[in-house]
């Protein structure tokens, strides 16, 4: 399925050298998401400029060491909330070993799928979009950010409370010790599953009143008015204790840079209520909104509701990556030219007051299991995203991937081993998340590439196209 109205392609360009100065790369390009081509190139200003290229090379190197940011249709590697090393490990490939021209053909025709899904949400608001219109931000997030409602940025003092750092962190680095020799595997919720989640929680609705001290202490207990409170509360802490089960895991205020070692103070409700279980919280000041209102995605057109509740979205990859863009855009900072209007000499808040709630539904959700990978014997090292990450010895690699389908978690398909033997029927019993992913959740485990690359492209394919490979599915998997 081609994308209509435009000649844009899209491409991916692997260069040999991503820190110093790029200039050898395999470049990749298809037009219809079937074919690709591929040239071995000495730089960037052969790439063709019709071509939407994403790039291995890292932001700093693209914005900052050197000028080819000017290059206005090359993205870097994070553009999409997936690297292009991660993406590879997803399909079973790994870009330091799989030949370039192979793993370029992988990643272009996934990613002319992403932006073609992409693009299409974007069409059905604005008919006459070009791709070089819906496709100019800094990642797809800034892109897609326009799929969502409105949403409430703070003002003077309130805007220093919602920063990275002091309200937030994008994850969790814990104090648990991995022991030694042991690999780090990365567990996930499926992607479009974690962001439904996300995104059909009520949401805070201002405006949004301090409270200072001296109201707080006419409070039999802040801590417990919190909890309760039925109205969204932004809370100024201290933690004063924490048991020492849970602390090393939750991590309140651990940094994720050496360099920005900020000192953690604020919290949204849900977070808050959630920590209060095993830690004694001093309450010093508060926000308060006014309700909690429709959630965000009540408030989006029906094209994203179709899109996120499609019976072709679940078991799509890319469509996962367009969900977890979108959830992703919903805890972004103000646009800049919006946040120009009555912000002079003001520092720009790092998300709304909506965006730091669904922050803390996903550290939420992570903790909740990271906390019983670490019972399961599992020491979880990070987390956040959607994603937990353990430091797992060779012989418990089987058990551990069974334990993670118990909690609906699954693993990138490298990290599943060649002997890992389970049928359909076993995970479609085991499988602990949304019960309609099991089938998929079975092919990632049999490292079926063939299948899960059929689901992928159903959602981009003509309907007559579709029932062919679903009529083949249907007759293989009819026993199950």
């Amino acid at each position: 399925m081609a994308l209509e109205g435009t000649d844009r392609r899209f491409g991916v360009v692997i260069f040999d050298d991503t820190q110093d100065d790029p200039g050898n790369a395999i470049a990749t390009v298809t037009e219809d998401g079937v074919r690709t081509t591929y040239d071995r190139i000495s730089g960037p200003h052969e790439l063709a400029t019709d071509v939407l290229w994403w790039s291995n090379l890292p932001y700093e190197v693209l914005f900052r060491k050197t000028e080819m940011w000017k290059a206005s249709h090359l993205r870097h590697d994070k553009y999409l909330p997936v690297g292009p090393g991660e993406a590879l490990r997803e399909w079973n490939c790994d870009l330091k070993y799989e030949p370039p021209e192979r793993a370029g053909a992988i990643l272009t025709m996934l990613f002319y799928r992403v932006m073609n899904i992409a693009f299409g949400l974007l069409r059905e608001n604005r008919p006459r979009l070009s791709v070089d219109e819906a496709f100019k931000g800094k990642t797809l997030r800034d892109d897609l950010r326009g799929l969502l409602p409105e949403f409430e940025y703070p003002r003077q003092e309130a805007a220093q409370a919602l920063k990275r750092g002091v309200a937030y962190e994008e994850f969790t680095n814990t104090m648990v010790r991995a022991p030694r020799d042991t690999k780090r595997i990365t567990l996930r919720i499926p992607r479009l599953t974690h962001a439904w989640r996300i995104l059909e929680q009520p949401a805070p609705q201002g405006p949004f009143e301090f409270v200072d001290k001296s109201r707080l202490r006419r409070l039999a207990s802040p801590s417990e008015w919190v909890v309760d409170s039925e109205k969204p509360v932004f809370s100024d802490i201290a933690v004063k204790k924490m048991d020492d089960r849970h602390a090393p895991i939750f991590g309140f205020g651990n940094a994720t840079n050496q360099s920005e070692r900020r000192s953690r103070n604020w919290i949204p409700q849900n977070e808050f209520t959630q920590l209060s279980k095993f830690a004694d919280l001093v309450v010093r000041g508060a926000y308060v909104g006014e309700t909690y209102g429709d959630s965000i995605v009540d408030r989006c057109s029906d094209g994203v509701i179709d899109f996120m509740s499609g019976r072709f979205s679940d078991f799509s990859w890319s469509a996962g990556i367009v969900a977890e863009a979108l959830w992703r855009a919903a805890a972004l900072p103000e646009e800049k030219g919006r946040s120009s209007q009555g912000r002079a000499g003001e520092e720009r808040p790092h998300t709304s007051w909506q965006g730091v709630w669904v922050r803390g539904f996903d550290k939420g959700t992570m903790f909740v299991h990271a906390t019983r990978l670490m019972e399961l014997g599992y020491p979880p090292v990070s987390y956040g995203i959607g994603w937990v990450r353990c430091a797992v010895f060779d012989e418990q690699k089987d058990a551990f991937i069974r334990d993670a389908v118990t909690l609906g978690l699954v693993p990138q398909i490298a990290d599943v081993p060649e002997s890992f033997n389970v049928g359909e029927a076993e995970i479609a019993q085991a499988w602990g998340g949304d019960k309609k992913m099991a089938l998929y959740v079975a092919g990632l485990l049999r490292r079926d590439i063939n299948f899960l690359w059929d689901m992928d492209r159903l959602i981009t394919m003509d309907r007559t196209d579709r029932t062919a490979i679903l009529m083949r599915y249907r007759e293989r998997f009819a026993p199950v």
